[in-house]
């Protein structure tokens, strides 16, 4: 039979007619017949150009058997600007907006330049799973606080309504955000390291309520508010260092950044210590300075949960890996910076 098929496709090609994938029919008829697929119109059947490495479907993710090219396009993170949406330029924190949505997509980050670590420049990990965080400086998740409408007994709101976990953080005593989308980055030799997290992240707007994403349900006036704002946290992320965001595709080459992973988003972080620039609210963003008044201060004032005090993005500085706390440790490393004393803690490795 083997004998046949070999005489078969041979006789085809002897015709000047093409069989790659040796199943006696001709690629061209195998492709109008709708045998073969052929997303890339380049008249050679998917399954050919994956075999002979023309086109890529890396199965270390998930093998599709669609040739990266045919994927979805994507567009690349939004890195929100500081000049219209202060808060975001943070020490230990990244702030970015996923977009692309109704895909699922993870986040690669990259390190572009540091001023902290100089010698880490290329390094690369990627985003974890997302989760509801308090704003308030005491508290972290709020993962499974809302049932069916109403805030559990396990949250601060017990009773209340609520459309989404973080519905039932305290309200802040400055009338800000209750909560936000957290994101950590798991380095090297932690649990969770270099796996991406393939995640719908944002929705779109419909009859005035989001549709698909992590705001699902919310209400909305455009498909802006169905696109969270998710700040990314974790050793990797220091201060006075660039990074450069990319979404990826389900079909991409982890660690190899193929034709899939689209788009650019640069985000660089504060100088070690500067949280703000004033005590106005909302508060201004860093001004390359630590000072007493206003920075130390205001990381003091949001471990107390004063009227306005500046985000727990702002004021999370330590430890190694943030703690998604706001309390006296970090205030002291806020003084420290102030002293000249340098960032206290070790770069993380980058994954493989």
């Amino acid at each position: 039979m083997a004998d046949a098929i070999d005489h078969s496709t041979k006789g085809l090609r002897q015709a000047g007619l093409k069989d790659c994938n040796t199943n006696s029919v001709s690629d061209l008829l195998d492709i109008w017949a709708g045998t073969s697929q052929d997303c890339n119109f380049n008249l050679v059947p998917d399954d050919c150009d994956l075999a002979s490495g023309a086109s890529q479907d890396c199965v270390d993710i998930l093998g599709t058997g669609i040739p990266d090219e045919c994927e979805a396009i994507l567009v690349p993170p939004n890195v929100p600007d500081e000049t219209t949406e202060p808060g975001f330029r943070n020490n230990r924190y990244i702030s970015v907006k996923p977009g692309n949505p109704g895909q699922t997509t993870a986040l690669h980050v990259s390190l572009t330049r540091s001023g902290t670590f100089p010698s880490a420049a290329e390094s690369y990990w990627y985003v974890g799973a997302p989760q509801s965080i308090c704003e308030n400086s005491a508290l972290k998740f709020a993962t499974g606080w809302c049932n069916g409408g109403t805030c559990s007994a396990a949250s601060p709101s017990f009773g209340a309504g609520c459309v989404q976990d973080g519905d039932c953080c305290p309200s802040d005593p400055g009338a800000g955000p209750r909560w936000f989308w957290g994101a950590k980055i798991s380095a090297p030799g932690m649990p969770g390291a270099c796996n991406p997290a393939f995640v719908e992240w944002s929705g779109s707007c419909s009859s005035g309520t989001c549709i698909g994403g992590l705001n699902n349900n919310i209400t909305c006036m455009t498909d802006d508010d169905c696109e969270p704002i998710v700040r990314i946290y974790g050793q990797p992320v220091v201060p006075n260092t660039a990074y450069t965001m990319r979404s990826i595709s389900q079909s991409a080459c982890v660690g190899k950044l193929s034709s899939a992973v689209m788009g650019l988003g640069v985000h660089t972080t504060a100088a070690w210590g500067d949280v703000t620039r004033n005590f106005a609210c909302p508060h201004g963003s860093p001004d390359g300075t630590v000072d007493l008044i206003p920075d130390v201060i205001s990381v003091s004032d949001k471990f107390s949960n004063v009227n306005c005090p500046v985000t727990k993005g702002r004021a999370d500085l330590e430890p190694a890996v943030p703690d998604l706390l706001n309390n006296i440790s970090d205030v002291l490393a806020c003084l420290n910076a102030f002293s000249g004393v340098p960032y206290p803690f070790a770069m993380a490795a980058s994954c493989p």
